[in-house]
């Protein structure tokens, strides 16, 4: 038997839970998530009972320096609560709930779904503000915002949380709330799991009796006409009144558009507000009506069986323009699987009066969650349901706001998780720098610790890799360079390191894509790109901007070829890479109308499963680079990459 296992069998016993290894009874159903894509198997699964179980699962995982992923209610479509071969907590056996109706207040553990929530505290006629689908767990749902049917009357569900208690990655069991660790508190409301882990929360309850809800469903041809109204519709809305647009196909197969609502004060007054909408225009079904929160809260379920492959893209849109609508018909109506939809919940109201500073959660304008949610059965079908999503999502980028609700990020580039902390991330980063310096806790949408200090040169000038930051992960790689020259490290790392002379497998892509882009073969240069890829080129020229996905790097390369008459070339100069990163420096030679350019620069870039996934131009000497690639005409101010 090996160490490992050996101390396994320890931490078995030490358990007040138990501990799943592969093989065991029950294993597979335990790593087994809502997401039918994810199949990750971890080393072991720690079923946790208590905190000091977590504090235990968390403390074997960094003495045997293995990955740690946390599992709560398992909905998450991104699947980061499995790890591979690492230590995955099992929150799901948690689930004590005590409600107190005299102080409206609720103590629930991680291991609750949102249903089982719900169904406790409406025993006293009281409701949290959570989701939209009683599966859902309240865990991932809090930490991430939580945006549900009361987010007009009350707020998020991260709006609503008094109190949390947490272990932290150096295994302390703390109380967070507004006067103990209230930077940690702030950071839970909105951050994810990239502080710890909670072993309990305490939320603020309210009264929520019967509400008026269902759904006013037309045909899809109908959306050019139904939506316009229906935004001015919500946007006039009273707090009481939640609602959601959706486009989907119904069980004949027929495609339809639909208008759910939740109205969740008196029934009277629901009914003379949602008059307006209901006399619009006759809709193909009216199923509006007095129902229990509880049952609205499980209407989804149906529709979301687990086990069914899921793929989804999402991004926050404040105007629902004729042009938005049209795309969203165009591409319902080829849709290659009938069980997806698109989704547009309002976000109003309590929300929207929020401090966007006052809790981690920063999007606090009024707008929609625009999510396509994918799901479809059959392996077999995964590549065109995922080509139809990216493409779907691609042409709605001109209506969506560079933001996104994080509970519904997939496994997407830093670009996307920077995009979902928004505003908030600098902070974030400083705190994850303060109670996770070693990143344990980095399988969810990761912040990346960042001390407070002085932080790398955002201007465009070069930042050559420097010594912190290249050996920042623990396992670097030496590296050769491809000419004869030999080693292309620092000499101090290159001492530190020097039994490892093979090439990196992330500096043989590098070497091959600059290569390719040398003999102006694009099309291997993007075989070597991840499809949700972030490249941004600093400066003020007009080859500088942001450019997203392979389509937009290949653009950004064409642009550079084009505009250099092909005669751009990249030589690598020194290049150093671990699994996830590469740091390199390279000359870059070119002419252009009688102009020589012959610099040097730095470069950034991340992997996901072995492609380039995002990209960063540090540059050596801006001026030269922009007299070189000087246009007459000047890009807006919002186009310009400024990290």
């Amino acid at each position: 038997m090996s160490p490992i296992a050996v101390d396994l069998e320890t931490l078995r016993a030490d358990l007040h839970g138990s501990l799943l290894r592969p093989g065991d009874l029950n294993y597979d159903q335990a790593r087994a998530v809502f997401n039918g894509m994810i199949d990750r198997r971890p080393r072991a699964i720690v079923k946790c009972a208590s905190a000091s179980d977590v504090s235990r699962g968390i403390a074997f995982a960094r003495e045997h320096e293995v990955a740690l992923s946390v599992r709560g209610g398992g909905h998450s479509v991104s699947g980061k609560a499995v790890c591979d071969g690492g230590v995955m907590l099992d929150l799901s056996a948690m689930k004590g709930v005590r409600v107190d109706p005299q102080r409206r207040t609720a103590y629930a553990e991680p291991g609750l779904t949102l249903g089982e929530l719900d169904n406790e505290t409406q025993t006293w006629g009281l409701a949290t503000p959570l989701g939209v689908m009683s599966r859902t767990g309240i865990a991932g749902l809090t930490l991430g915002g939580g945006l549900g049917w009361l987010n007009g009357a009350h707020g998020l569900t991260c709006d609503n949380l008094l109190a949390a208690d947490l272990v932290t990655a150096d295994g302390r069991l703390l109380t967070v709330n507004d006067k103990e660790n209230d930077d940690l508190f702030w950071a839970i409301r909105g951050g994810g799991g990239n502080f710890g882990v909670v072993t309990s929360f305490r939320y603020q309850l309210h009264p929520v009796g019967p509400v008026l809800a269902g759904g006013l469903t037309y045909p899809l041809h109908e959306a050019s006409k139904v939506l316009p109204f229906y935004d001015q519709f919500a946007k006039s809305a009273p707090d009481e009144l939640s609602t959601a647009a959706s486009l989907a196909f119904d069980p004949s197969g027929q495609p339809t558009m639909t208008i759910v609502v939740c109205y969740s004060g008196p029934i009277e007054a629901g009914e003379r507000a949602l008059h307006p909408l209901r006399a619009f225009r006759t809709p193909l079904q009216d199923s509006i009506q007095p129902t229990s929160y509880r049952t609205l809260q499980s209407a989804p379920d149906s529709g979301f069986p687990t086990g069914r492959r899921h793929y989804w893209k999402s991004a926050f849109l404040r105007h629902l323009t004729d042009e938005a609508i049209d795309v969203m018909r165009r591409f319902i109506s080829r849709v290659p699987s009938a069980a997806t939809g698109v989704g547009l919940q309002h976000m109003h109201g309590a929300t929207t009066r929020i401090d966007p500073a006052a809790t981690a959660f920063a999007h606090r304008a009024e707008q929609y969650d625009f999510l396509i949610a994918s799901q479809w059965s059959d392996d077999a079908d995964s590549a065109r349901n995922i080509e139809w999503t990216r493409a779907f999502f691609e042409a709605m980028q001109p209506h969506l706001e560079n933001a996104v609700y994080v509970n519904n990020l997939g496994d997407e580039a830093d670009a996307r998780v920077r995009a979902a902390y928004g505003a908030n991330y600098q902070r974030l980063a400083h705190l994850k720098a303060t109670y996770d310096p070693d990143n344990v806790f980095r399988s969810n949408h990761n912040i990346k610790p960042t001390p407070v200090g002085p932080q790398p040169d955002t201007t465009g000038r070069a930042a050559p890799p420097t010594e912190s930051v290249a050996h920042r992960s623990g396992d670097v790689a030496t590296v050769r360079s491809a000419s004869p020259d030999g080693p292309v490290l620092p000499d101090k790392a290159r001492q530190e390191h020097p039994a490892m002379t093979d090439l990196h497998p992330n500096v043989l892509t590098y070497l091959a894509a600059m290569a390719a882009f040398n003999r102006h073969d694009l099309t291997t240069v993007a075989e070597h790109v991840h499809p949700d890829f972030v490249y941004r080129i600093p400066g003020r020229s007009k080859i500088a901007g942001e450019f997203h996905g392979t389509d937009g790097f290949v653009e950004a390369l064409t642009r550079l070829r084009d505009e250099s008459d092909g005669t751009l070339e990249l030589t690598p100069v020194a290049v150093l890479a671990d699994d996830e990163h590469l740091l390199a420096r390279a000359r870059v030679t070119a002419t252009r109308g009688g102009k020589q350019l012959d610099t040097e620069n730095c470069y950034a870039f991340r992997f996901v499963n072995g492609k380039v996934a995002e990209g960063q131009v540090f540059l050596s000497d801006p001026e030269q680079v922009d007299d070189f690639w000087a246009t007459t005409e000047q890009p807006d101010d919002d186009n310009i990459a400024t990290q």
